[in-house]
């Protein structure tokens, strides 16, 4: 429901925010482009707020993973273990992404 107008402000915020971290090697191609088009379908409104609810899942993470590990069944934990071994030392940021931009969704609603 955006105007063209507004999506291409967004696309450029998009762009100043995860362009660096792509050059630094923080966000893979796959943020940067999932982020491109959620500027091109929103508002920059949503972009920013998606922003600043991933960053807060993160430290949401970061603060609670610990404390979650113990808490998982050894066979999952196990699972996750195999799988962080394939993935190697990167992080996805979509997962993030997708809770900032549900709670963006939630408060802007």
């Amino acid at each position: 429901g955006a105007e063209a107008n507004e999506a291409g402000w967004a696309l450029a915020i998009v762009m100043l925010l995860t362009l660096p971290g792509y050059m630094l090697g923080r966000f893979g191609a796959d943020d940067v482009k999932l982020m491109g088009a959620l500027a091109l379908a929103t508002s920059p409104q949503y972009v920013l707020g998606t922003f600043i609810g991933a960053g807060v899942s993160v430290l949401v993470w970061l603060l609670t993973r610990r404390r979650l590990w113990t808490l998982l069944n050894p066979k999952v934990k196990k699972r996750l273990q195999a799988l962080t071994e394939e993935m190697g030392d990167k992080q996805a940021f979509v997962p993030y992404v997708l809770s900032g931009f549900l709670l963006t969704a939630v408060w802007i609603q």
